[in-house]
């Protein structure tokens, strides 16, 4: 049995190649309905490995992982698929200390919380623009996320 995102999907793809030599209009509808789709299948895949966490392992095994590289990798995830999106990530204080951008987690799990995150502000940012702005320091790590 397959999950109802994939059917969708199926559905979308049969429902395009029926439209064969209909209007560029059809075919620019057809075409943001897949790629929407496509983004709702990334969501919802996320979201399901969020919930499958067992919340008893959900804070222990942390990795030490490095904040920036997760907050490019969601920018870059997201640029991927929504390229008329500006996410802007500033630094308020820029370090050779490897150490200050360093924290225990779980780098996939937050990927998958600053992605949602990012995505709603684009969606509700009135020129789809997300400032997000890093403070280090000696102990703790503040991500401040806001739509423009």
């Amino acid at each position: 049995m397959y999950p109802p995102v994939l059917k969708f999907i199926f559905l979308g793809e049969r429902f395009a190649k029926s439209l064969a030599g209909l209007t560029i209009f059809a075919a620019i509808f057809v075409a943001k309905v897949e790629i929407a789709t496509a983004i709702m299948a990334i969501l919802t895949n996320n979201l399901l490995e969020l919930a499958n966490s067992d919340v008893d392992t959900l804070f222990q095994n942390f990795d030490e992982i490095r904040i920036d590289e997760v907050l490019w990798n969601t920018r870059d995830e997201i640029l991927k698929q929504k390229p008329e999106c500006n996410i802007n990530i500033i630094f308020e204080k820029i370090t050779d200390n490897e150490e200050l951008l360093m924290c225990k987690g779980k780098a996939k799990l937050l990927e998958t919380a600053f992605l949602n995150i990012i995505d709603n502000a684009c969606k509700f940012s009135k020129d789809k623009t997300v400032k997000i702005k890093v403070v280090s320091e000696k102990k703790h790590i503040i991500i401040l996320f806001n739509e423009i």
